[in-house]
């Protein structure tokens, strides 16, 4: 009986309590100091120093110090540390901006029975000072309200007590690790002058920036690709700390020494340089890494095949750093028109596009390819204006920016109609239903029963020369094509409609013809030995008509 007497009294003190704490939640009035409508009274941006005292279970104090120089702020104690400027700001803010909801004066709590112990304030959760160049500021901050949407706090030197938002409390209340600065790098990405790379026992690669280009000075001189070193800055100067190795950890574990990690140095335009090691594994997705001011934090291993692949890039001084199997196509200009040549997958065959949809020559396709990617800076073209050629290439992830070569990157005697597929007719015997032969005079037989010809065909008639690419109405008489020496029609077992007339002109320099397949756009020239071979029966034909 005695115990149940003893649970209803204190319930019944409890519900009398909350009602009292509700009825001073409900029943203060708010603040009337209408000059101070923030709790604090210092310009923010003029805040220099922030000093916390944190409770801890068992009389403990946590004391953090933070101080701000230059515009960065800096952790003094309990460790010594750069700190998140962003972080901090939000604290200083909290403080500074909190809005008073309701206030109660050091009478209204006599009237009430009530000190600042009722108030969590006589030994504070919290105690946060902010000085200026203005002054210093105390605040004290207790326990939160019934409704916990508040927290009571007091100014030092007054007696009166506030509630500000919870909020206050929530940002006051970060752990430290959260107040140092995660940014493994300070120096601005825009700031970048200069970056130094090297892998564990290799050799270091520089990079310097130069009237606003980008340079490799190290391990040679060459130009550096623009997008490529602006990603590895973005990415170097976003790159995170995403957990510290412990509270004022300094020094490097075993392998992260300057020639044992990865290493990698950042100088701005000032001077100063930032230096950065990259290490073992830390965890699945993390590693070590030694931060600039030689604090061992974890941070994403992704970073450290990025930079890797990125140095091997700025390496390769390649005009178009690619791989042939990743190509879909290319282009030359020598003036116009432009001669593309392309294909869906490294499997398919290369085809030309431009200036006439036709096969390429495999091999010459390849070989021209093979020149391309091999070009470098130094074969770039220092007066486009002079006979350069412009050249441009796409991969299956990039489309490179077009550059200009000069003149000489093409061999001797080449022509770039020569990338076009030089073989004109070739079918299965089985597959030709009727050969007819017409000459410049009229007379017209069926040479169907031509071994030879047949011959010819099945092997596959194949010019030496591309003449002209896009033969032009003009050039058709030039090359005897408008009024053709010998036109040969192959009817196909395709049926009617499926008919190729070879077409063979004038007399070309060296012995042999120009040659021209009906319906196309491309003249060739076949050597002397072609046009003996295709012929020579057609004389001796009409050797016997005679």
């Amino acid at each position: 009986m005695k115990n149940r007497r003893a649970i209803l009294f204190f319930l019944a003190w409890s519900i009398a309590f909350a009602l009292a704490l509700a009825l001073l939640s409900f029943g203060r009035h708010p603040a009337e100091d209408s000059h101070r409508p923030y709790l604090s009274a210092l310009d923010v941006g003029k805040v220099a120093k922030l000093e916390l005292d944190r409770a801890r279970p068992g009389g403990a104090v946590e004391r953090i110090r933070l101080s701000r120089t230059g515009g960065r702020w800096r952790i003094e104690a309990p460790i010594s540390a750069e700190a998140d400027d962003a972080t901090v700001k939000r604290m200083v803010n909290a403080v500074a901006f909190a809005e008073p909801v309701d206030a109660l004066s050091q009478s209204d709590m006599a009237s009430l029975g009530r000190s600042l112990r009722d108030f969590g304030l006589s030994s504070p959760k919290i105690t946060v000072m902010l000085a200026s160049e203005e002054g210093q500021e105390t605040i004290e901050v207790g326990r939160v309200t019934h409704f916990g949407d508040e927290v009571y706090v007091r100014r030092d030197g007054e007696d009166g007590v506030f509630t500000v938002s919870v909020q206050v409390e929530r940002e006051l209340s970060r752990p430290l690790d959260e107040l140092r600065r995660r940014r493994l790098f300070t120096i601005g990405r825009g700031d970048v002058a200069a970056i130094g790379m090297r892998g564990a026992g290799g050799k270091f690669s520089r990079l310097t920036k130069e009237k606003g280009s980008w340079r490799l000075t190290e391990p040679m001189e060459a130009p550096a690709d623009k997008a490529v070193v602006e990603e590895l800055i973005g990415e170097l100067c976003s790159a995170q700390a995403n957990g510290f190795a412990a509270a004022g950890a300094h020094g490097a574990p075993a392998g992260m020494g300057d020639s044992e990690g990865y290493f990698i140095s950042l100088r701005d335009s000032f001077g100063n340089v930032e230096k950065l090691v990259l290490g073992p594994p830390a965890s699945t997705n993390e590693i070590w890494a030694l931060t600039p001011e030689g604090v061992v934090v974890r941070t994403d291993a992704a970073l450290l095949p990025f930079c890797r692949k990125r140095q091997k890039m700025l390496e390769d001084t390649r005009v178009f750093p690619a791989e042939p199997q990743s190509v879909i196509s290319y282009s030359i200009a020598d003036g116009y028109p432009a001669y593309l040549i392309s294909h869906t997958n490294a499997a398919a065959p290369w085809r030309m596009t431009s200036p006439v949809d036709a096969t390429a020559d495999a091999d010459l396709a390849k070989r021209m390819l093979e020149r391309i990617l091999a070009l470098r800076g130094v074969d770039l073209a220092q007066d486009p204006d002079k006979g350069a050629l412009s050249i441009s290439v796409a991969t299956d992830y990039t489309n490179f920016p077009v550059r200009m070569v000069s003149a000489s990157f093409l061999p001797d005697g080449f022509r770039l109609d020569n990338l076009r597929d030089k073989l004109l007719v070739r079918y299965a015997r089985a597959d030709v239903r009727r050969i007819r032969v017409k000459t410049a005079a009229g007379i017209e037989w069926d040479a169907t029963a031509s071994e030879p010809l047949l011959a010819c065909i099945e092997k596959g008639i194949i010019a030496e020369t591309v003449e002209r690419v896009a033969v032009r109405e003009e050039d058709l008489d030039r090359y005897g094509l408008k009024s053709p020496s010998f036109t040969l029609s192959l009817e196909l077992n395709g049926g009617d409609s499926a008919m190729r007339k070879l077409l063979l002109g004038a007399a070309a320099p060296g012995g042999g013809r120009f040659a021209m397949i009906g319906g196309t756009e491309s003249a060739f020239v076949l050597s002397a030995a072609t046009v003996s071979a295709l012929t020579k029966p057609v004389d001796e034909t009409l050797e016997k008509t005679r």
